[in-house]
């Protein structure tokens, strides 16, 4: 087990997750102790996925041959490059497209709150309520006071509602 601590670094202005500059140190005499799954899991789920992807990179320096490793640095890249490609189709008002993309993300994290609640909002935009309000539980599920997701379900739900006393 390693402590993973964040050093001091400029950030970069690109949003691109790949271009991210700050600086990571894995020491063994940290005076916090996570296990590496926890703390990227920890990085992920609070939106830092630089933090993650930097911390598993250097886990993977540390020892090139961990799998464990390897593995989480490709599962947090993966995550992170699709919730930032899912964000600019978002925002370029491609739903159907982020909606997407954000699955791909799922695929490498299926209980990832931020990338749930993102679905939820592409499904929701896409007039798909429901699968809204189903994204927004399992988000929910990881991460009970998650409030955007907890907004979220509730305007859905009254979406749904609404739909339903005006047939």
């Amino acid at each position: 087990v390693f402590g993973l601590t964040q050093g001091k670094g400029k950030k970069s202005p690109s949003t691109d997750i790949g271009k991210h500059q700050n600086t990571c140190k894995i020491s063994k005499n940290s005076k916090q102790r996570h296990s590496i799954p926890e703390a990227l899991c920890a990085d992920m789920w609070i939106c830092r996925f630089s933090d993650a992807i930097c911390s598993a990179d250097s886990a993977k320096k540390l020892d090139p041959r961990n799998l464990e490793a390897v593995g989480l640095l490709r599962k947090t890249r993966t995550v992170g490059q699709m919730r930032t490609l899912g964000n600019d189709l978002f925002n370029a008002g491609k739903f159907f497209e982020a909606c997407a993309a954000y699955g791909v993300g799922l695929e490498s994290d299926p209980i990832n709150p931020v990338i749930l609640c993102n679905r939820a909002a592409c499904r929701s935009k896409l007039g798909q309520w429901e699968k809204a309000i189903e994204d927004c539980d399992a988000a929910l599920n990881a991460q009970p006071n998650y409030i955007k997701a907890l907004m979220r379900r509730a305007n859905c739900n009254s979406k749904v509602c609404s739909n339903i006393l005006s047939c």
